[in-house]
């Protein structure tokens, strides 16, 4: 069975690079169950607003709180059947087998903890 796995990006005046991450992050064989957008105290957010219409997106707004408090925002968002989350900067492009790769790495080193 697949695991669960979700994204958190925090950005601050992204617009020139996030809409190739999340291109590649929307792109996965095997879709993020969850892709949390937490935006840390950008001058303009419209550029965010596009993502709202994405079942699996979820874009929050804050002052900003810098990038570690806009990760621990963002992990309080997150679903609980959520078994995996990868921090994801703005600016990172993924494969399109990313998520699959992920999944696979952890439950090969899992099970050798286990």
């Amino acid at each position: 069975m697949s695991k669960a796995i979700s994204a958190i990006i925090v950005t601050h005046n992204s617009s020139a690079v996030i809409r190739d991450c999340m291109a590649s992050l929307l792109a996965q064989l095997q879709p993020f169950a969850k892709i949390i957008v937490v935006d840390s105290g950008s001058d303009e957010t419209s550029y965010l607003d596009q993502y709202r219409q994405e079942k699996n997106v979820e874009v929050f707004h804050a002052e900003n709180i810098g990038f570690s408090r806009g990760n621990n925002r963002g992990l309080e968002k997150i679903h609980e059947n959520t078994e995996l989350v990868v921090f994801i900067n703005p600016d990172v492009i993924v494969p399109e087998d990313f998520t699959k790769r992920v999944i696979s790495i952890f439950e090969k080193e899992h099970n050798k903890i286990a």
